[in-house]
């Protein structure tokens, strides 16, 4: 079959809701193959779909997988945006992996940390007498520099209901980090016998927030702080100078900006927008959520900022879930 005729065909079982492996190779040979820069852009979009998805079917041999993760210091491209879709839905073969995984998060590589500790706590979840094991490593976490882990490892700390990790959770309630506090009290409410918190369902994903408007993601935005205990109010259009809700208790009062994107990363200058907030003698604090991820100068202006916060879409998905908001109520 000619290679234009072949591509064609291969989108159009794509598009028909065809997702195995067989027509995965066949997209991405026509990917290679085909010299028309259009179709070449609709077989490598078909791919990510895919990706979205079914990421297992791009892990096929998860020992090989796991040897380029331990042996490279970075990501080829393709591994880090594999591994970065696989961490949210890990296939249960990873559950034979669990070493591996457990030596990523000895990495210097922010990224691979905390996209390994995302398997675990997934795996824990899914499979937990596979990884019952790892609490201590889950512990080595909750010191982490990276907010984003430290709240992950609370959560499957309380998932796995591991009372040896009570003392380290209390002190994470008192974290910098709202994220991390909100995920220990979380954690502590699981360890207690006679107030148990409900096993988080896992039911939001990043995709939901598709299918809300800028505003209606600033809506859901502010739901949340107000499920945290927060007074909210949504500043609407004008001259806000960025600032998307404010959110409230009697000391203390944040300032928060919403970024509701689909396919590209919050900026360093919409950090430092942000940022300046917490100059305002009225603010105590600024946070800055986004449905996608932040650059990497983001983060590191974050870091080097004092009362900045970042809550990206993973991290925004395990809120919503811990403080019982539920994706059907804003569709």
């Amino acid at each position: 079959m000619p290679t234009r005729k072949r591509a064609e065909a291969a989108l159009e079982r794509a598009a028909d809701g065809e997702r195995t492996r067989e027509l995965l190779e066949e997209l991405e040979e026509s990917a290679d193959a085909v010299d028309d820069d259009e179709l070449h852009q609709r077989l490598t979009l078909a791919v990510y779909r895919f990706l979205e998805d079914e990421p297992a079917l791009f892990v096929d041999d998860p020992a090989a997988f796991f040897r380029e993760l331990r042996t490279s210091d970075g990501f080829a491209e393709g591994t880090l945006i594999t591994f970065s879709a696989v961490a949210e839905e890990p296939p249960e073969a990873f559950a034979d992996h669990v070493d591996d995984l457990l030596a990523l998060l000895t990495s210097g590589n922010d990224l691979k940390r905390g996209l390994a500790l995302r398997c675990l706590y997934h795996l824990a979840v899914r499979v937990p007498y596979a990884i019952g094991g790892a609490t201590h490593a889950f512990r080595a976490c909750l010191d982490d520099p990276n907010a984003r882990i430290r709240g992950t490892a609370c959560l499957a700390l309380g998932t796995l209901e591991s009372n040896d990790a009570r003392d380290a959770l209390e002190d994470r309630l008192r974290d910098e980090s709202e994220y991390v506090r909100e995920a220990a009290a979380w954690a502590t409410a699981r360890l207690e016998e006679d107030t148990p918190a409900t096993e988080p369902t896992g039911s939001w994903e990043r995709t939901h927030f598709e299918s809300l408007d800028p505003l209606e993601f600033e809506s859901l935005v502010a739901d949340l702080w107000d499920a945290m205990g927060y007074r909210t109010e949504e500043t609407g259009a004008g001259p806000d100078g960025g600032i998307d809700v404010v959110a409230a208790t009697d000391t203390e009062r944040i300032a928060i900006q919403v970024k509701r994107y689909l396919e590209t990363s919050a900026t360093g200058p919409e950090t430092q927008q942000v940022a300046g907030q917490t100059a305002r003698s009225e603010f105590d604090r600024a946070v800055l959520v986004t449905s996608s991820g932040f650059t990497t100068p983001a983060e590191r202006f974050a870091d080097d900022a004092t009362g900045v916060e970042l809550i990206d879409g993973r991290s925004l998905c395990d809120l919503l879930d811990v403080n019982g908001l539920e994706p059907e109520s804003y569709r």
